[in-house]
């Protein structure tokens, strides 16, 4: 990465404690992917929707999790430099029509009165491989992915996304449902997890998924789901 001085620079994470940082920072390998920007203001930024993005987190027992959202493949580097490699076949869920013309509206909505040289026609056609990563207490790892996305989730107007006063309603716009692709800290896929609705980032421990959801009136609830593994159907809130 080289950043406005045209000097080399490196994005780090470090692990934090109740009693400040410890240790030093791990650095985040570069990771190449396909990169979209939006032109604004004689600046690129990466704001086009459904667009690949370099993703990364660390995990509980401080292994970086790192990979770009464009493909189903991500590394684990384990701290004592151990790197484990996950690649998984994918059925890409598609960017509708509906889709690219409201998060075209959305995008050019947020960006006024910006000077954009952007028109939306780089939305990609299919969503992204994973959105992120979330590392569990007791060690596995979860890639968030877009599931399909119920019209009636979405309650906004694409010229009211920008301003939305509620991050729930943003979430249900750009989401819908989640899907949790659960692996073991070794990289062997274990199950997933499906219709957990995007309010906030869950909990995860062992088998356990706990998040926030609203039903239909709004209410805020908290509800538990269960892992699902390989040949068991539905799920049990």
């Amino acid at each position: 990465m080289v950043d406005e001085d045209g000097q080399s620079s490196r994005t780090g994470v470090r692990v934090h404690t109740v009693d400040g940082p410890v240790g030093e920072p791990i650095l985040v390998p570069e990771i190449e992917y396909d990169r979209r920007v939006i032109r604004a203001n004689g600046r690129d930024i990466e704001e086009v929707p459904f667009a690949a993005t370099a993703t990364w987190t660390l995990a509980y027992d401080e292994s970086l999790i790192v990979g770009a959202s464009d493909r189903y493949r991500f590394r684990i580097i384990h701290p004592d430099g151990r790197t484990t490699v996950v690649e998984r076949f994918w059925d890409p869920v598609p960017v509708t029509a509906a889709e690219t013309d409201f998060w075209r509206r959305a995008t050019l909505a947020a960006f006024r009165p910006a000077d954009l040289s952007w028109n939306g026609e780089n939305i990609p056609d299919h969503k992204l491989a994973y959105f992120g990563f979330q590392p569990a207490a007791s060690g596995e790892i979860s890639l968030m992915r877009h599931g399909p996305l119920p019209p009636a989730t979405c309650t906004l107007e694409p010229e009211q996304m920008a301003a939305a006063r509620d991050p729930a309603d943003y979430l249900r716009c750009l989401f819908g449902e989640m899907i949790f692709d659960v692996f073991g800290r070794d990289g062997r896929y274990l199950g997933n997890v499906e219709g957990v609705p995007v309010v906030s980032r869950p909990f995860i421990n062992g088998d356990t998924v706990v998040a926030v959801a609203l039903d239909d009136a709004g209410t805020v609830m908290v509800k538990r789901y269960r892992l699902m593994l390989p040949g068991e159907e539905g799920r049990s809130p």
